[in-house]
C-alpha cells in the first residue's frame, strides 16, 4: 500500500479500466441498496457502526480520559469488536468487477479483502489490549509486531490470489498527483505505527481510528462505484479522515490523562517525538531513500522489506524506546533525530515528486 515512483500511468496500466456509465436517472436509494443483500444485513450493520463511530467520537469530544469510551464502559468493547469485523465480513456476498477502473478510487475485490484484513488488524490490538486489561496481564508488545507483519503476510497472500491480470497497487496506480499519493503513503505509515508500537498506554484510541478510516475508505469506493459522488471529492473526504485519524494519533500521544482518570491532563512530547522518527525512518527507508546504497547487496531488497523494517521499528521500540520513556530518560537528542528524519523523508518525497512530474 506504500507510495514509490510509478511511471506508468493509471489511465494507461493494463490492470484498469474506464468506469462504466451508470443511469443517473436511479436514486441513491437504489444505486447502495442492491438485491444482493436481501435481508438488509449489511445495512443493518453498516447503521450500526455509523452509531458505534458517533458513540466513541462523542466521549472522545467530552473526555479524553474515557478512551472513546473504552475504558468507561470495557463491557462493549467485546461487542463494538464483533460488529466492526462483522461489517467487512458481510460485504463478501456483493459481486462487485474485478478489474479496477481507470481513476483507481472505487472498490474492486483486492482491495476489498485488504480492508478486511486491515480492520481486522486493528480489531485484533484492540482484543490484544481488552485481554491485557481485564486478566491484569503485563503489555505484551511483541503481540503487536506479530499482528501487524501476520495482516501484512494475509494483504500479500489476498493480491496474489487475485492473480496478475487483476492485481492493482492501491496507491501508486490511484489517479492523483505524486504528491497526494506521497501524503497517503505517509498518512498510512503512520497509521501502522501507532497500531506496531502501541506505546506506554495501551489505549482503544488509535486502533479505533484505524477501523473508522479504513471502513470510512471503503464505503467511500462503494459511493464511486455507484457514481454517487465525483472522485475528487471522496478522495478530499479520505485525506480528511486521514488528517484526523492523524490528529487524533498525535493527540493521544501528547497529552496523557493522570492515574486517577481525572480530567485533567500531563504534557509529554517524548512519545510523540518517538513515534514521528520511527514512523519517517520506516516511510524514509521502504520508499528507497538509501536504494542507492543497498542496490549493490544482494539483500538490498530485503532490507527494505516492510516484515524487514516493521520488525525492526518493534524491536527497537520494546528494547530501546519504551524502557527509556518509562523511567523518563530526558534524551536531549531526540529533537534533532525527530526533524532530521522528518527533514529526510520530505526532501526524498520532494525529489520523487518533482521527478514523477517531469515529463
Amino acid at each position: 500500500m506504500e507510495w514509490t515512483k510509478n511511471t506508468g500511468s493509471a489511465a494507461t496500466n493494463s490492470t484498469t479500466m474506464s468506469p462504466p456509465k451508470q443511469s443517473t436517472a436511479a436514486s441513491w436509494q437504489d444505486k447502495l441498496i442492491t438485491s444482493q443483500d436481501g435481508m438488509y444485513f449489511h445495512k443493518i450493520l453498516a447503521v450500526l457502526c455509523l452509531l458505534s463511530y458517533s458513540w466513541r467520537l462523542m466521549f472522545m469530544v467530552l473526555s479524553n480520559s474515557s478512551d472513546m469510551g473504552f475504558a468507561t464502559y470495557p463491557s462493549w468493547t467485546i461487542p463494538t469488536i464483533l460488529l466492526h469485523g462483522a461489517l467487512n465480513v458481510s460485504s463478501l456476498q456483493f459481486d462487485i468487477p474485478r478489474q479496477r477502473i481507470a481513476t483507481g478510487y472505487r472498490i474492486w475485490p483486492e482491495y476489498r479483502w485488504h480492508s478486511l484484513i486491515f480492520t481486522g488488524r486493528a480489531l485484533a490490538i484492540m482484543l490484544l489490549y481488552h485481554l491485557e486489561q481485564i486478566h491484569q496481564l503485563p503489555p505484551m508488545p511483541v503481540c503487536n509486531i506479530l499482528i501487524v507483519l501476520m495482516a501484512a503476510g494475509l494483504a500479500d497472500v489476498a493480491s496474489w490470489s487475485v492473480g496478475a491480470k487483476y492485481h492493482s497497487k492501491s496507491i501508486r496506480e490511484l489517479a492523483v498527483p505524486a504528491w497526494v499519493k506521497f501524503f497517503f503513503s505517509t498518512m498510512q505509515f503512520f497509521g501502522t505505527i501507532g497500531l506496531l508500537l502501541g506505546f506506554p498506554r495501551r489505549r482503544f484510541t488509535i486502533p479505533f481510528w484505524h477501523v473508522i478510516v479504513v471502513q470510512g475508505n471503503a464505503f467511500l469506493m462503494t459511493v464511486r462505484r455507484k457514481n454517487l459522488a465525483p472522485h475528487n471529492s471522496l478522495l478530499l473526504v479520505y485525506g480528511i479522515g486521514l488528517c484526523l485519524g492523524f490528529t487524533a494519533t498525535m493527540m493521544e500521544l501528547i497529552l496523557v490523562p493522570n492515574e486517577d482518570f481525572s480530567s485533567s491532563l500531563t504534557v509529554d512530547m517524548r512519545p510523540f517525538l518517538v513515534a514521528t522518527t520511527i514512523a519517517c525512518s520506516v516511510a524514509f527507508l521502504r520508499f528507497g531513500g538509501l536504494a542507492g546504497l543497498l542496490s549493490s547487496s544482494p539483500l538490498g531488497d530485503f532490507f527494505q522489506s516492510k516484515y524487514f523494517l516493521w520488525t525492526n521499528a518493534g524491536l527497537l521500540w520494546i528494547f530501546f524506546w519504551k524502557p527509556r520513556l518509562i523511567q523518563n530518560h530526558d534524551e536531549p537528542w531526540l529533537m534533532l533525530s525527530t526533524v532530521s528524519s522528518v527533514v529526510a523523508l520530505g526532501v526524498l518525497g520532494w525529489i520523487r515528486c518533482t521527478s514523477i512530474a517531469q515529463p
